[in-house]
């Protein structure tokens, strides 16, 4: 008997959720995963250590606003940039 389940090398294949969160973090989406982490972690650090004593600024009088403000600052900065395209050059 032959297992007929597909790969992920065969042309179509659907891919599990799995096996693509791998194949994103391998391609590079480690870095808006680091960035998101960095993010989160320092704006916190701020919030907690620095932060608005009056409670009237927007995003370090509360911690749980500067952590979610911070992830999704490092997430958009570690975003991999799609693949550069290579120029033809034609000489006349």
């Amino acid at each position: 008997m032959t297992d007929t389940t597909p790969t992920d090398r065969d042309a179509g294949a659907a891919l599990t959720p799995v096996r693509e969160l791998t194949r994103w973090i391998r391609s590079g989406g480690w870095r808006a995963l680091a960035g998101s982490a960095a993010g989160a972690g320092l704006l916190a650090a701020y919030s907690y250590f620095i932060g608005c004593r009056t409670g009237t600024c927007l995003l370090t009088s509360n911690v749980q606003t500067a952590t979610v403000f911070g992830g999704l600052v490092g997430l958009v900065t570690g975003w991999p940039a799609p693949p550069k395209k290579e120029r033809v050059r034609v000489r006349d």
